[in-house]
């Protein structure tokens, strides 16, 4: 479910997302108190705010509501379900964009749009609540994805038709955490990606919770690691305790891959300093590098078969604006960087990119409160467009 955690410039915990962002909708029906104090407030305040806004329909149904059952405005609004997505990927051959869909806290599906024909489906495989991050292999005959309950978050392979089910990892945390320097150890899978002969994956695994600077907890000590299909074998490929990290993608010769993670144990202040947080990871010389200079705040990237590199980067510092950090694409190929988007948006995240680098899909927001939905657009430049899901035919 894949994005940095705990950064100011990207505040969302890929692995918990799946509820924080919402859009396509109406409020979630929730229960309320009910008091004759709710019942005045509410059948004088809201049916004004109502009449303002010219909504006589729902005004009426709404003082009917409270007579006969109190106050509960989040339930009378309407009774539309709200959406919440994440982690948008595109299928082999482009014609699919897979995400992450939650209709209520804790319960997602992997959903599968068909961009040519505006058709939006959604399965659970494993029947579990937390489902999601869905990736199709090249030959678009297989998906890996992260699935469990609570902090048991494993990996799972399925043939595209639904068949052949497995579970490739088997990390459980008990309740009663292990302890390491007093941090609870809590080791989460996630954000997974398959090599180009079908026979690896990489994912992401979390070593601790801890206290974030700001408030609440993290997930936090990430690494990378491989795991072959056929034998269930891992092999931890990185061993930086990340403070936080993105999804991995492997480059087309299979040994290398790239990534961001910040704040690295062991690298240098000179390296922490960088606030290009991209880096690519040979296999073969053990070497961590950043596979290009950016001078602006850098995350995030997708890369295609041709090397092509798709990022999120800051961009107050060459527009020249101050207040809120804004973020657009950019593109980085035979040795060059271009922007890709003109956005100017708070929040510009998860992108990946087809196979073929024509075309990268993304989650977007103009502001944290109106939360993100998905935009897809060509690598080329010549199309940017919001993808309005179509909620009420989705099955």
């Amino acid at each position: 479910m894949n994005n940095l955690h705990d950064l100011p410039t990207s505040p969302q915990d890929p692995l918990d997302q799946r509820t924080a962002w919402l859009g396509g909708g109406d409020e979630f029906e929730r229960k309320t108190e009910k008091s004759w104090k709710r019942r005045v407030v509410c059948l004088f305040f809201v049916p004004i705010k109502m009449l303002l806004e010219k909504i006589y329909h729902q005004l009426l149904v709404f003082i009917l509501s409270i007579i006969l059952f109190g106050c509960n405005h989040e339930l009378s609004q309407q009774n539309e379900v709200q959406y919440g997505v994440a982690s948008p990927t595109l299928s082999n051959d482009n014609s699919q964009i897979l995400f992450t869909l939650c209709n209520i806290p804790g319960k997602c599906n992997i959903a599968f749009y068909d961009i040519d024909n505006d058709k939006l489906t959604s399965v659970n495989y494993t029947n579990n609540s937390d489902i999601g991050g869905a990736v199709t292999s090249r030959d678009g005959n297989m998906l890996t994805f992260t699935s469990g309950e609570g902090d048991d978050r494993n990996i799972f392979i399925v043939n595209r038709n639904g068949t052949d089910l497995r579970q490739l990892t088997h990390t459980y945390n008990s309740r009663e955490h292990e302890r390491n320097n007093g941090v609870a150890v809590v080791r989460i899978n996630g954000d997974p990606s398959f090599s180009p002969d079908r026979k690896k994956i990489l994912f992401v695994r979390s070593g601790v919770r801890r206290t974030r600077s700001m408030e609440g907890e993290m997930l936090s000590h990430w690494d990378v690691y491989e795991l072959e299909i056929a034998t269930g074998r891992e092999r931890r490929l990185t061993t930086y305790e990340f403070y936080a990290i993105t999804r991995p993608f492997y480059l087309s010769d299979g040994k290398r891959f790239i990534f961001s993670g910040y704040g690295p144990q062991g690298i240098s202040e000179e390296d922490l300093r960088n606030l290009n947080t991209i880096r690519l990871m040979d296999g073969l010389k053990n070497s961590l590098a950043p596979p290009f200079q950016h001078t602006t705040w850098a995350s995030s990237p997708t890369i295609a078969d041709d090397g092509t590199i798709v990022f999120v980067s800051r961009t107050n510092e060459m527009d020249g604006t101050k207040g809120n950090y804004t973020y657009d694409l950019f593109v980085h190929h035979g040795g060059t960087t271009r922007r890709l988007t003109t956005m100017r948006y708070t929040i510009i995240t998860e992108p990946f990119l087809s196979l073929d680098g024509q075309f990268v899909v993304y989650l977007a927001s103009r502001t944290k409160e109106e939360g993100p939905s998905i935009w897809l657009a060509r690598v080329d430049g010549t199309e940017t467009k919001h993808i309005g899901m179509p909620w009420k035919r989705l099955k």
